[in-house]
């Protein structure tokens, strides 16, 4: 439980603080991942969507379609494979198993 709080509180000093650094979501992102907590996942990209944050890669956005995929999340994962501007075979693939 504690992990989630911690969580819960950097969301949020995010969303105090207006935007981040491409690192700042990605480290939070991963947490996001490793904890399974998809409702703090979904509170970061909304973050990230607010203040039009476009990552220039694909790890980001790859790690949390398969959050969205394994946590049963399908719709999330369409939405947030919909919003990518890059695509790369691991992101397919995550698409598939949904």
């Amino acid at each position: 439980m504690k992990v989630k709080y911690r969580l819960w509180d950097a969301i949020d000093l995010f969303y105090a603080c207006g935007t981040a650094t491409s690192e700042s979501y990605t480290q939070l992102g991963l947490e996001c991942v490793q904890a399974n907590d998809v409702a703090q996942a979904k509170r970061l990209q909304s973050h990230m969507d607010l203040h039009l944050f476009q990552h220039n890669g694909t790890f980001l956005y790859n790690r949390l379609l398969h959050l969205y995929v394994k946590c049963g999340k399908v719709d999330d994962a369409r939405k947030l494979f919909g919003k990518m501007q890059k695509r790369d075979v691991i992101s397919w693939n995550a698409m598939l198993f949904a």
